[in-house]
């Protein structure tokens, strides 16, 4: 059973259901990966930051110290930088093969 050119593909509206599906699966994986990640991370916040900070700090001159910009500062580059290192998580848990994997 042929079909004329102007039909369209009985499996069209499958696949791009399937594919949706799949992207909603992936991406809430990927949500709830980055928050479980994240949480501990907070706890943690001020010591991952002086951690990283602590090579810049010994470069600097003599008497001087890191300064905030801003007034929320000192609270949210903490998070920020938990935030950041939460994030790998998403890769691993959203495609545990990695990008080229069958699945």
């Amino acid at each position: 059973m042929r079909q004329s050119p102007g039909d369209p593909e009985p499996l069209a509206e499958g696949t791009l259901i399937s594919h949706l599906l799949e992207l909603r699966t992936r991406l809430l994986r990927a949500v709830i990966a980055v928050t479980v990640a994240f949480v501990p991370l907070v706890f943690f916040s001020n010591q991952l930051f002086t951690l990283i900070a602590r090579p810049l700090i010994e470069k600097l001159p003599e008497g001087t110290s890191l300064i905030a910009t801003s007034v929320v500062s000192p609270f949210m580059t903490p998070l920020k930088l938990a935030a950041i290192s939460a994030s790998p998580s998403f890769s691993q848990v959203s495609n545990p093969g990695g990008w080229m994997s069958p699945q």
